[in-house]
């Protein structure tokens, strides 16, 4: 009985969040744009709205058990600035959930396909880059102060036994000479949003995120700086593959589900 009343509420909040994502995409980014012409106070105005309307739908998920959150050592991203900040990326919800505790100095590396989608003007306007564009060119955007959020799997896990990275997080890290946050994430429901965004049938428990801050991770104390550029990157890569693959595997008996008996 409790599963049906989670499916139940899972539209519910599904229906919240799409109406919201429209309205602020549009209604919401259109008038900023009317009132405010300084470009990055209507950044962090757009920043701030989106913030509070991710930790809103956060909220209400714990309320109905669609999901919940346990955050570890969230609180240092809060005081943060000039890293570059990397996720492994199980679930659709990953973006929502963390965005919900960044500083609003973070830009979010996001997927090019949503340029192409009435979300543009927002994320143009929210000072997001796309994860196709040049190292160099996120430079010129990124201020000494910003943090930029990557995923650097460039889209969703799809095999959990063992993560495989991209390079262009620890190219921006070597090149630009900034220390990296690692986040380690992990869903108790394994196949929870992994396809999809909204599947309207629960699973049986109440799916449980693990979010874990790490440590700040100085290239400079791990691989040689005197090697050529793409040395520097390539064993800093294989240095974080290795690393996220220990501590998900690791966590695969320490995230419970959460039950209701």
């Amino acid at each position: 009985m409790f599963r049906v009343y989670r499916s139940i509420a899972t539209v519910f909040v599904f229906l919240i969040f799409s109406v919201g994502a429209v309205t602020l995409g549009t209604v919401v980014n259109l008038i900023i744009e009317l009132i405010v012409r300084n470009k990055d106070k209507k950044q962090q105005i757009l920043r701030y709205l989106v913030k509070k309307s991710f930790q809103f739908i956060v909220r209400i998920c714990s309320i109905f058990s669609v999901f919940k959150v346990k955050f570890r050592n969230i609180d240092l991203l809060e005081q943060k600035h000039g890293y570059v900040i990397i996720s492994n990326h199980p679930t659709l919800a990953d973006y929502l959930i963390l965005y919900s505790r960044l500083n609003n100095s973070t830009t979010v590396m996001v997927a090019d396909k949503l340029n192409r989608t009435f979300m543009r003007k927002i994320i143009c306007n929210m000072g997001y880059v796309s994860n196709n564009i040049d190292a160099e060119k996120i430079t010129t955007i990124l201020s000494d102060s910003d943090n930029i959020l990557i995923f650097p799997e460039g889209t969703r896990t799809r095999n959990s036994k063992y993560l495989k990275f991209h390079r262009g997080a620890v190219n921006f890290s070597i090149r630009n000479q900034m220390p990296i946050i690692p986040i380690f994430i992990k869903c108790s429901e394994p196949t929870f949003l992994s396809d999809k965004f909204f599947n309207w049938k629960a699973p049986e428990t109440t799916p449980v995120f693990s979010i874990s801050v790490g440590n700040v991770i100085d290239y400079r104390n791990l691989i040689n700086t005197n090697d050529p550029t793409s040395i520097q990157i390539r064993k800093l890569n294989n240095y974080l593959e290795k690393l996220y693959n220990r501590e998900i595997q690791s966590a695969e008996e320490t995230v419970p589900p959460s039950k209701h008996d």
